[in-house]
């Protein structure tokens, strides 16, 4: 025969009373002064309410730490949505105010998630040069979908630097200066066309078809 939710939570808090009953007439005999304590359905659910606040509240600012103790200025976050409100006006403005408030190195929280901006030359060379190694991967977009997701600034790892290798070759300086001769090229029979056909027609009106 099966219970219903109220009987067994009825059954577990007289299991608790006993047992607590038993352990505060031990604790007596030995000396230990113990004060009754009654435990009932409405005691329980405010604790657990309680407990439950206080994880909810150490979840919504336990990550916005991090800048701070890197030594990193920022604005103050505001639990869950962190800094999001300071980009209401644009993403490159909200950049902007953040780099002359803060300095050439500051920092962000986006939602929960802490992003550092850096804004000093020396220290951008250092990163996209000397230590391009240890900076690799970008940040994960779990809304993107192909295929621009299988694009250079989406992907990770190993496959970022395959599709890197294969890229690299095709924007060489050789290749570079190839492609700006063609354009200049291509310019210039274009240019050549247009003032054939302006010098054919000066009106402007359309020409009949041979």
């Amino acid at each position: 025969m099966k219970r219903d939710g109220s009987s067994w939570s009825q059954s577990v808090l007289c299991r608790i009373q006993t047992e607590t009953q038993k352990m505060t007439s031990l604790m007596n005999l030995v000396g230990v002064p113990v004060a009754s304590i009654e435990l009932t359905r409405t005691t329980v659910s405010v604790g657990l309410f309680m407990l439950f606040l206080c994880l909810l509240c150490w979840y919504s600012v336990a990550p916005y730490s991090q800048l701070k103790r890197a030594g990193i200025k920022h604005p103050k976050p505001f639990p869950f949505v962190g800094n999001m409100f300071f980009f209401q006006k644009g993403f490159f403005e909200g950049l902007q105010e953040l780099v002359e408030k803060y300095g050439q190195v500051c920092g962000y929280y986006f939602g929960r998630r802490a992003t550092v901006v850096i804004a000093e030359p020396e220290m951008l060379k250092q990163i996209l040069v000397k230590d391009f190694s240890n900076f690799v991967n970008r940040m994960k977009v779990s809304l993107i979908s192909q295929p621009l997701s299988d694009s250079l600034l989406f992907l990770q790892d190993g496959d970022w630097k395959n599709v890197r290798s294969i890229l690299t070759p095709t924007f060489s300086s050789a290749k570079m200066k190839e492609s700006n001769t063609r354009f200049e090229v291509f310019e210039e029979q274009s240019l050549s066309i247009l003032l054939t056909a302006w010098l054919l027609n000066p009106t402007g009106t359309a020409l009949d078809p041979v």
